[in-house]
């Protein structure tokens, strides 16, 4: 039994454990507050005496009333009448007619709009009745304005603008480049944008981009086009939220220069020969005569055989030719003294 109702104990903590975090947040959860968004628009129908006043109101879904404001100056005074614009969740016409005007007046108007949670004023606007003053002394119709409802004051926002990084360009060509940035919205929904210009431009703005409401960086990119060639271009990023405005540090590229293409050139010819000029002819040396051969006999042979064998031998050199047969000689001598003394040694070991 004990140990029955250990365990019933044991799983009813673990339940409560389980579920405590949804009884939490059903516990501290906050009704959604919601505001009109109106804006005040041109008057139209515009006479000497009356004049129909404009404005865009979003009730945002809650029941709301409406009217203008309107007077000679920005103190207003007067008030169109209040009506019910009911609940409607998408922006809707909103107008009043006035009348009893003074010719050539100048007047000022702006929308309202109240809920149980805010009164809502609008933009304030102007319109001028034509004709000359004085001539309408009838008095406008004056509405008084509504009792305005006790609203308690909205919790003030809590949060964090953006955190923006500028990253460097990519693909820059001669005409486009991308160009890049990093952004956390940090826990709110936000949007990003560049800021861009040339040194000589005024500066560009490029269209928002919706980047969620993480909470870690992500990245975002434009693409550039109708630039110059070979021209520098400064850019940052630029994000928001409902919290403020950040803007990124500011750097830049340059776009690639035109390539200029030049036509072929034309090939050089190649330079004409150069005739070679042949010399002259040398003169042939005048034929010389022949000499005359006369037949030889046997004795003028034999002479002739004997002076050329004495002329190689001796030659006709001169020094040259002597030192030559002095060596012969030489070692003539030396052949026979050595054979003299090789056989003086052989026959002497015989007798012996």
């Amino acid at each position: 039994m004990q140990k029955t109702i250990s365990v019933i104990f044991l799983a009813t903590i673990i339940a409560w454990g389980a579920l405590y975090p949804f009884s939490s947040a059903v516990a501290t959860h906050e009704p959604e507050i919601r505001i009109p968004v109106v804006t005040t628009i041109s008057a139209v129908d515009i006479t000497s005496s009356e004049t129909t006043l404009n404005a865009s109101i979003n009730p945002n879904g809650t029941g709301a009333l409406a009217w203008f404001d309107w007077g000679i100056s920005t103190s207003f005074g007067n008030g169109s009448a209040v009506e019910n614009i009911a609940s409607w969740t998408e922006p809707i016409r909103f107008t009043a007619k006035l009348s009893h005007l003074e010719p050539g007046t100048t007047y000022y108007f702006r929308v309202v709009a109240q809920n149980a949670h805010a009164t809502v004023q609008g933009n304030i606007l102007s319109f001028a009745t034509p004709g000359t003053p004085g001539l309408n002394p009838s008095p406008p119709i004056i509405v008084p304005s509504p009792p305005i409802i006790p609203v308690p004051p909205l919790p003030l926002p809590t949060g964090t603008r953006p955190s923006i990084s500028t990253l460097g360009a990519t693909s820059v060509f001669q005409r486009s480049a991308l160009i890049r940035g990093s952004v956390n919205p940090n826990g709110s929904v936000s949007t990003a944008w560049f800021e861009w210009r040339s040194t000589t431009s005024t500066e560009n703005v490029t269209n928002s981009q919706p980047v969620g409401a993480g909470t870690i960086p992500a990245n975002f990119s434009f693409i550039l086009t109708g630039l110059s060639p070979n021209t520098i271009y400064y850019y940052r990023a630029v994000a928001q939220n409902p919290f403020g405005i950040t803007r990124g540090p500011t750097i830049s590229f340059t776009t690639q220069s035109l390539v200029v293409i030049s036509p072929p050139t034309q090939p050089t010819p190649p330079p004409a020969p150069v005739s070679k000029v042949k010399p002259a002819p040398k003169p042939k040396p005048a034929d010389k005569p022949e000499p005359k051969t006369t037949p030889t006999t046997t004795e003028e042979t034999k002479a002739t055989s004997t002076s050329g064998f004495l002329a190689l031998l001796f030659g006709s050199t001169g020094l040259s030719n002597v030192l030559i047969w002095f060596v012969i000689i030489l070692l003539l001598i030396i052949f026979v003294v050595a054979v003299y003394y090789i056989y003086k040694a052989v026959f002497a070991g015989r007798k012996e």
